[in-house]
């Protein structure tokens, strides 16, 4: 289940996004993504249709279901609650990180979380107390079910790139909204902050790559976010759409 290794200098990402053709690549619109709970129904009509563009290109668009897919935000609370507050409370990084640690995060994180943390948003203060509270009553176990199902979503999706090349959704099921008035409950505060996140959670989860790309919103002001997902380790396919959709937006 783990990375494979990927040789420095493998992967020529300006040469991918500038092929500009999506000729016989294969496109599944995530059905799962569609339709959420608060989104807007313009957006999902938009992505359906920039797919339907890059058809007449010569990619082939199809529907694909993942529907581990609908769960995706809940196993990535399950193991984000205690991410974030042991990254709030333990210098800005965790150990579960892959990436090089940073002294200087360490100690730049501790010392702005002692001095402001007033001026965290309400989000990131329940994330923190909903992580403390599970470190402290389930002793890891939520977490650990969390990671367990993270890789059941990551080969639910690995099973998807064996039919198509990259899976397309709205990047968030709304476009831009108004932040919330002074006077907004805290219900409803993070609520409106947690729906944006349905379709990007998972792949934080599992790590596939993804970019999203502005789309325009037929007679509105504000565009929608395409994101467009790919296989692991395959970049290059992702920048490749990509590269055509921001060209469909320019005709």
């Amino acid at each position: 289940r783990g990375a494979p290794a990927v040789p420095l200098g493998s992967s020529h990402f300006l040469d991918a996004a500038m092929r500009d053709n999506v000729e016989g690549i294969s496109i599944g619109v995530l059905k799962e993504s569609l339709g959420t709970a608060g989104g807007d129904p313009k957006v999902d009509e938009t992505v359906r249709s920039v797919a339907e563009a890059l058809g007449t290109l010569g990619a082939i668009v199809c529907d694909i279901n993942v529907p581990l897919h609908s769960s995706g935000g809940a196993i990535w609370t399950a193991i984000g609650a205690e991410s974030v507050s042991e990254t709030m409370y333990y210098g800005g990084q965790t150990n579960s990180m892959r990436s090089e640690p940073s002294t200087d995060m360490a100690i730049v994180a501790s010392d702005g979380l002692a001095t402001r943390s007033k001026d965290l948003s309400l989000t990131n203060k329940l994330f923190i107390l909903l992580g403390e509270h599970l470190r402290a009553t389930s002793r890891g176990a939520v977490a650990a079910c969390g990671r367990q199902m993270g890789l059941a979503l990551t080969e639910a999706y690995d099973a998807s790139f064996k039919t198509v090349d990259v899976l397309v959704m709205p990047t968030t099921p709304m476009r831009a909204q108004k932040i919330p008035a002074e006077s907004t409950g805290t219900v409803e505060y993070v609520s409106e902050a947690l729906k944006m996140i349905a379709n990007t959670a998972p792949f934080n989860v599992t790590g596939h790559p993804a970019i999203t790309v502005p789309v325009a919103v037929e007679n509105e002001k504000l565009p929608a976010g395409m994101m467009i997902v790919g296989n692991r380790w395959d970049e290059e396919t992702v920048l490749q759409v990509a590269a055509v959709v921001e060209k469909l937006q320019q005709v």
